[in-house]
C-alpha cells in the first residue's frame, strides 16, 4: 500500500481529520490532502512526528514490512481454526488480533480472519458473555474489507455481511450490502485453470481443481434445494416439500458427501409438520453422522481431496449440536417425548 493510502487510512482509523493533521504538524490541511491524493510527500523532517501522531512506526509509514502471501494467509487461517477448536475462541481472536497488528493494512488477512472466526463461533459457540464482543469484531473486519479497493475483498466482505444480517432477521440490511455487489456475479475461473494443468501435465493437480469444483456446484444445489423446500412448505405444499427434501438426500449419497448432509432437509421437513416420531428418528441418525467426519479418501469423486479440507474437531461440534437441541425453541414440542431426553443422553456419552 503506498505512503498516500497509509496516512489516509490511519488518519481516518484514529477519527482524525485532515485539519487536525495539518494543525498538529504545522502544516496546512490542503498540503495534507495532496499527499493522501500522492500528489507529494511529505518532508523528511515530518515522517517521525508523522508516524508518531499515526501511532505507527516508521516500517509501516514506508510500506517496508511486506505483506504475508496467499500461501501463508491460508496457513494462518488453518492455526486460527485449529486454535479455536482446541484452545477457544479467545484464544483464536486474540491470535487474528496479533496478526493483524503486524500486518495492518492487509485486507486479505483480515478478511481470511473474520471469515473464519464467523465459522468458528457457529461450530464451537461458547456461552460466556462474550459473545456480543466477538460478533462486533468479525462485523468490524468485515465492514473495513466492504470498503477495500480491491473489488474481489470488498464484494467476498459485502457478501459475508448480508449472510450475517439474514443470521440476525434484519432483512432491510441484508438487502442493503447485496445492492452494493451489483448483479454481475464473479468469473470463475475453474475450468480453465484445469484444463492448463491437463496441458502442463499436472493431471493431479487437475483432478483436485475438479473435485473442488465439483463439491462447490454440489453444496450450492443442496442450498437451492434446502430454500426450495422452504418455498413450497411456505406454500402449503407439503407433497412437493417432501418429494424435494427425499431428493436432497438422495443427492448426499449419489454424490458421496457426508452422511449428516442426508438428514438435514428431511429432518427439517419433520420439524415444521411437527411429526415427533420423523423428527426423533432423523434427529437420531444426524446425530449418528456428526459423529462420524466425512473421509473424501474413501469416495470416488473426492478422493484427491483427502488431507487438502481440515476436518472438524467432531466432539465440539457434536458437543455443540446436543447443545441446540435443548435450547433451540425448533425442538421445544420434542422435549416431552419419550427417548428425547434419552437420545441426547447417549450422544453426550459417546
Amino acid at each position: 500500500m503506498p505512503m498516500n493510502q497509509v496516512i489516509q487510512r490511519r488518519r481516518r482509523e484514529l477519527g482524525l481529520t485532515q485539519e487536525h493533521l495539518a494543525r498538529a504538524l504545522n502544516v496546512t490541511a490542503p498540503a495534507v490532502n495532496k499527499w493522501e491524493k500522492g500528489a507529494t510527500c511529505p518532508d523528511v523532517s515530518l515522517l517521525a512526528p508523522l508516524a508518531r501522531l499515526l501511532k505507527i512506526d516508521m516500517n509501516e509509514l514506508f510500506c517496508f514490512r511486506e505483506d504475508p502471501t496467499e500461501a501463508e494467509i491460508q496457513r494462518f487461517a488453518a492455526e486460527v481454526l485449529e486454535a479455536a477448536q482446541h484452545s477457544g475462541l479467545d484464544a483464536a481472536f486474540a491470535m487474528a488480533a496479533e496478526e493483524l497488528r503486524q500486518y495492518p493494512h492487509c485486507d486479505a488477512l483480515r478478511l481470511q480472519c473474520a471469515s473464519v472466526l464467523d465459522g468458528a463461533a457457529l461450530l464451537y459457540p461458547e456461552e460466556d458473555g462474550r459473545q456480543e464482543q466477538r460478533a462486533a469484531q468479525i462485523d468490524e473486519w468485515y465492514e473495513c474489507c466492504a470498503s477495500c479497493e480491491i473489488e474481489a475483498i470488498r464484494r467476498r466482505a459485502a457478501y459475508m455481511l448480508a449472510a450475517r444480517h439474514l443470521r440476525r432477521e434484519d432483512a432491510d440490511a441484508a438487502q442493503r450490502m447485496l445492492d452494493q455487489l451489483g448483479s454481475e456475479p464473479p468469473l470463475d475461473t475453474s475450468p480453465l485453470q484445469i484444463r492448463i494443468r491437463m496441458q502442463q501435465g499436472r493431471t493431479e493437480e487437475a483432478g483436485r481443481l475438479a473435485a473442488q469444483a465439483l463439491l462447490r456446484c454440489i453444496n450450492e444445489a443442496q442450498s437451492y434445494l434446502w430454500q426450495l423446500i422452504d418455498v413450497e412448505m411456505s406454500c402449503k405444499n407439503d407433497g412437493a416439500a417432501a418429494e424435494m427434501a427425499q431428493r436432497s438426500a438422495d443427492l448426499t449419497r449419489l454424490m458421496e458427501l457426508w452422511a449428516y448432509n442426508a438428514a438435514i432437509a428431511p429432518l427439517n421437513l419433520a420439524l415444521k409438520r411437527r411429526d415427533a416420531a420423523e423428527s426423533l428418528k432423523l434427529l437420531g441418525q444426524l446425530l449418528q453422522a456428526a459423529a462420524e467426519p466425512w473421509k473424501p479418501e474413501e469416495t470416488l469423486l473426492f478422493r484427491r481431496l483427502s488431507g487438502a479440507h481440515g476436518r472438524p474437531d467432531m466432539h465440539r461440534m457434536l458437543s455443540s449440536l446436543l447443545d441446540s437441541l435443548e435450547t433451540d425453541p425448533a425442538y421445544d414440542f420434542l422435549r416431552t417425548e419419550p427417548g428425547f431426553r434419552e437420545l441426547i443422553a447417549a450422544h453426550r456419552n459417546c
